[in-house]
């Protein structure tokens, strides 16, 4: 792709290049005239093209997978847009780039309006608990009490028949931890306790298809809800508990 660039530069001069990895058009006037000669097929062909092209490169920064997402949006290939803007909200977040992160999961959610065929449960959930979490670290808690018991009802609206999936269980664990550390930071902590109290059995039955870490994450998180609600003692067991399975997983 870029070889291919550097040849188009070359021929006909018709890109300014700004820093390594950046280029823009010289003229407007040369993209309006590009831009009015591609017809919608091509330009859907061109933009999956150029994410092909993309794929094999690795991008390391949020601006680059969120364009990348962008190009397979514009190429209709909504499936892959949406992991691609999932990812690049994650790695937002880790940024702490919260309002960033928001925006590409509302991306990735309306990327699922435009798919073919059923999503499934998490592909649906997965955009919204993520907002919901973004929106709990912008203090903005109603409205992320509104994108998460959604969430909470969507999977109590579930077959009881499908409630014996896995993916129905990671999914309801996701919903619930996510809705409790919410109320953690609302100070409804007889709230947050309730919702652990169900969450953590179903993190030790599912620990299996987890690290210990991430159990110890879970038992930590629930342990910090009880010691800022006073329940001490409780507390200091299990963050105990949770060193311990850390500890394990190190020395494993």
């Amino acid at each position: 792709f870029y070889e291919s660039l550097l040849a188009v530069i070359a021929s006909h001069g018709i890109f300014d290049k700004i820093d390594v990895e950046h280029y823009k058009w010289k003229h407007i006037a040369v993209f309006e005239a590009v831009e009015s000669i591609i017809i919608s097929n091509e330009r859907i062909e061109i933009h999956g093209r150029i994410a092909d092209a993309l794929n094999p490169l690795t991008v390391d920064h949020v601006e680059g997978d969120a364009q990348f997402a962008r190009h397979y949006s514009m190429a209709e290939r909504w499936k892959e847009a949406y992991s691609q803007y999932m990812e690049a909200g994650k790695k937002a977040e880790r940024n702490l780039d919260f309002l960033g992160a928001l925006s590409l999961y509302k991306q990735a959610e309306s990327c699922l309006k435009q798919m073919e065929g059923q999503p499934s449960l998490e592909q649906m959930l997965s955009p919204r608990i993520a907002i919901g979490l973004c929106l709990r670290e912008l203090i903005r808690y109603d409205d992320a009490e509104i994108e998460l018991e959604y969430c909470l009802n969507a999977t109590n609206n579930v077959s009881e028949e499908n409630k014996a999936s896995i993916e129905f269980t990671e999914t309801y664990l996701k919903v619930i931890t996510a809705l409790a550390t919410l109320k953690q930071a609302q100070s409804k902590y007889l709230e947050a306790i309730e919702l652990y109290d169900r969450a953590l059995p179903i993190a030790r039955e599912n620990q299996g298809l987890h690290s210990q870490v991430w159990l110890a994450n879970h038992v930590a998180a629930y342990a910090e809800i009880l010691r800022k609600s006073g329940n001490v003692f409780k507390a200091k067991k299990l963050h105990s508990e949770a060193l311990e399975y850390r500890t394990t997983a190190v020395e494993t």
